[in-house]
């Protein structure tokens, strides 16, 4: 199993951005860069440093057995993890949310349908 947990209570000098959400507790929130770490073909035609629409103030705090992480942000380190040999990927961040302004998540769930046989 993987263990999630909170990212953790905000430092006592450190305002709260989004009150509304997760009170009091580090999250991340918006688009943010993800430092791709490895590569893969899930993540071919991503920068760098992807802009992906984060909204967590849980993360996962260990890679499970059988996965490798593929991304990380100042936040939370594990953000990308896939299965070395079966089709299983998980994602910190929400890849749905994509925008015109940023498509990283489009190219990330495209590569997705092309490696399961769901379009060319």
């Amino acid at each position: 199993g993987a263990a999630v947990a909170p990212i953790g209570p905000l430092p006592n000098d450190e305002p709260d951005p989004n009150p509304d959400f997760a009170a009091g507790m580090q999250k991340e929130l918006g688009y943010r860069p993800v430092q791709i770490t490895r590569t893969h073909p899930l993540l071919q035609g991503l920068s760098d440093a992807p802009i992906m629409r984060q909204a967590h103030s849980w993360e996962l705090k260990e890679v499970p057995d059988g996965f490798d992480n593929y991304g990380a942000t100042a936040v939370s380190p594990h953000q990308i993890i896939i299965h070395h040999q079966l089709p299983i990927i998980g994602t910190q961040f929400h890849p749905e949310y994509y925008t015109d302004e940023h498509p990283a998540g489009y190219t990330l769930i495209h590569n997705f349908c092309q490696q399961a046989g769901l379009i060319p």
